[in-house]
Protein backbone atom coordinates (compact mmCIF):
# COMPACT_ATOMS: atom_id res chain seq x y z
CA UNK A 1 0.00 0.00 0.00
CA UNK A 2 1.68 3.62 -0.72
CA UNK A 3 1.08 6.46 1.05
CA UNK A 4 -1.40 8.06 -1.42
CA UNK A 5 -3.52 5.24 -1.05
CA UNK A 6 -3.06 5.21 2.59
CA UNK A 7 -3.94 8.56 2.95
CA UNK A 8 -7.15 8.21 0.78
CA UNK A 9 -8.41 5.35 2.84
CA UNK A 10 -7.92 6.79 6.11
CA UNK A 11 -9.86 9.96 4.79
CA UNK A 12 -12.37 8.48 3.58
CA UNK A 13 -12.57 6.34 6.76
CA UNK A 14 -13.09 9.66 8.66
CA UNK A 15 -14.53 11.32 6.52
CA UNK A 16 -17.09 9.77 4.31
CA UNK A 17 -15.21 11.00 1.58
CA UNK A 18 -12.21 10.32 -0.66
CA UNK A 19 -10.21 14.02 -0.69
CA UNK A 20 -9.28 15.57 -4.27
CA UNK A 21 -6.26 16.40 -3.15
CA UNK A 22 -4.81 12.25 -3.01
CA UNK A 23 -5.89 11.91 -6.29
CA UNK A 24 -5.14 15.29 -7.73
CA UNK A 25 -1.53 15.31 -7.54
CA UNK A 26 1.77 13.16 -7.51
CA UNK A 27 3.64 12.28 -4.02
CA UNK A 28 6.00 15.28 -5.15
CA UNK A 29 4.58 18.24 -5.46
CA UNK A 30 2.08 20.51 -2.68
CA UNK A 31 -1.47 20.16 -2.87
CA UNK A 32 -3.49 22.43 -5.41
CA UNK A 33 -5.72 25.12 -4.16
CA UNK A 34 -9.02 23.27 -4.45
CA UNK A 35 -7.46 20.32 -2.85
CA UNK A 36 -6.63 22.84 0.09
CA UNK A 37 -10.07 23.59 0.20
CA UNK A 38 -11.72 20.52 0.21
CA UNK A 39 -9.80 19.04 3.07
CA UNK A 40 -12.07 18.58 6.37
CA UNK A 41 -11.67 21.71 8.82
CA UNK A 42 -9.89 19.43 11.35
CA UNK A 43 -7.30 18.66 8.71
CA UNK A 44 -5.34 22.14 9.74
CA UNK A 45 -6.14 21.55 13.63
CA UNK A 46 -4.15 18.09 13.68
CA UNK A 47 -1.67 18.12 10.53
CA UNK A 48 1.28 20.02 11.90
CA UNK A 49 2.67 22.31 9.83
CA UNK A 50 6.30 22.99 8.84
CA UNK A 51 8.31 25.38 11.16
CA UNK A 52 9.20 27.83 8.74
CA UNK A 53 5.57 27.93 7.37
CA UNK A 54 4.48 28.07 10.95
CA UNK A 55 7.08 30.81 12.21
CA UNK A 56 5.86 32.80 8.69
CA UNK A 57 2.00 32.91 9.55
CA UNK A 58 2.02 33.21 13.80
CA UNK A 59 1.62 36.28 15.28
CA UNK A 60 4.31 36.60 18.25
CA UNK A 61 3.26 35.63 22.08
CA UNK A 62 3.31 37.69 24.92
CA UNK A 63 5.76 36.44 27.88
CA UNK A 64 5.13 33.00 28.82
CA UNK A 65 2.61 32.71 31.55
CA UNK A 66 4.65 30.15 33.41
CA UNK A 67 7.83 32.23 33.58
CA UNK A 68 5.48 35.06 35.38
CA UNK A 69 3.70 32.69 37.92
CA UNK A 70 7.32 31.50 38.55
CA UNK A 71 8.74 34.85 38.97
CA UNK A 72 5.07 35.46 41.40
CA UNK A 73 5.58 32.44 43.59
CA UNK A 74 9.59 32.99 44.25
CA UNK A 75 8.99 36.62 44.82
CA UNK A 76 6.58 35.78 47.42
CA UNK A 77 8.38 32.96 49.16
CA UNK A 78 11.66 35.86 49.40
CA UNK A 79 9.03 38.53 50.75
CA UNK A 80 7.94 36.01 53.82
CA UNK A 81 12.04 35.34 54.33
CA UNK A 82 12.12 39.17 54.43
CA UNK A 83 8.93 39.35 56.88
CA UNK A 84 10.02 36.23 59.07
CA UNK A 85 13.63 37.76 59.31
CA UNK A 86 12.47 41.47 60.45
CA UNK A 87 9.86 40.01 62.86
CA UNK A 88 12.43 37.84 64.54
CA UNK A 89 14.98 39.46 66.75
CA UNK A 90 16.46 36.42 67.69
CA UNK A 91 17.84 34.68 64.75
CA UNK A 92 21.76 34.31 64.52
CA UNK A 93 23.41 35.99 61.24
CA UNK A 94 20.38 38.44 61.07
CA UNK A 95 21.89 41.03 59.33
CA UNK A 96 23.80 38.79 56.95
CA UNK A 97 20.73 36.98 56.27
CA UNK A 98 18.45 40.00 55.42
CA UNK A 99 20.71 41.83 53.75
CA UNK A 100 21.44 38.40 51.04
CA UNK A 101 17.78 37.73 51.32
CA UNK A 102 16.98 41.49 50.31
CA UNK A 103 19.42 40.97 47.42
CA UNK A 104 17.54 37.93 45.34
CA UNK A 105 14.61 39.79 46.18
CA UNK A 106 16.07 42.42 44.39
CA UNK A 107 17.45 40.47 41.51
CA UNK A 108 14.05 38.91 41.33
CA UNK A 109 12.30 42.02 40.86
CA UNK A 110 14.44 42.99 38.32
CA UNK A 111 13.75 40.09 35.92
CA UNK A 112 10.23 40.37 36.68
CA UNK A 113 10.67 43.66 35.53
CA UNK A 114 12.12 42.24 32.20
CA UNK A 115 9.65 39.64 31.94
CA UNK A 116 6.14 42.43 31.88
CA UNK A 117 7.83 45.05 29.78
CA UNK A 118 9.00 47.26 32.82
CA UNK A 119 12.25 49.72 33.26
CA UNK A 120 14.45 49.01 36.30
CA UNK A 121 16.32 51.43 37.78
CA UNK A 122 19.36 49.16 38.22
CA UNK A 123 20.33 45.66 39.75
CA UNK A 124 20.54 47.06 43.17
CA UNK A 125 17.80 49.00 43.92
CA UNK A 126 17.02 51.43 47.86
CA UNK A 127 13.78 50.64 49.25
CA UNK A 128 12.28 54.11 46.89
CA UNK A 129 13.38 52.13 44.12
CA UNK A 130 12.01 49.29 45.18
CA UNK A 131 8.29 50.34 46.16
CA UNK A 132 8.18 51.79 42.55
CA UNK A 133 9.10 48.64 41.05
CA UNK A 134 6.81 46.98 43.25
CA UNK A 135 4.06 49.15 42.28
CA UNK A 136 4.90 49.34 38.46
CA UNK A 137 4.32 45.38 38.66
CA UNK A 138 1.38 45.60 40.57
CA UNK A 139 -0.30 48.16 37.88
CA UNK A 140 0.64 45.48 35.31
CA UNK A 141 -1.77 42.88 37.27
CA UNK A 142 1.35 41.11 39.40
CA UNK A 143 0.61 39.86 42.41
CA UNK A 144 2.97 38.03 45.26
Amino acid sequence: MTLSELVRALTATVTGRVPPSVEARDDDGPPSAEARAARPRWWSTYVPRPRAAQAATDTPLGPDPFVALTLQVRLARLGEQVRVLESDPHVWGRARRLIAVEHAYDALLVEACRVAGVTAPRAELRPEDRLVVELALAERGWTW
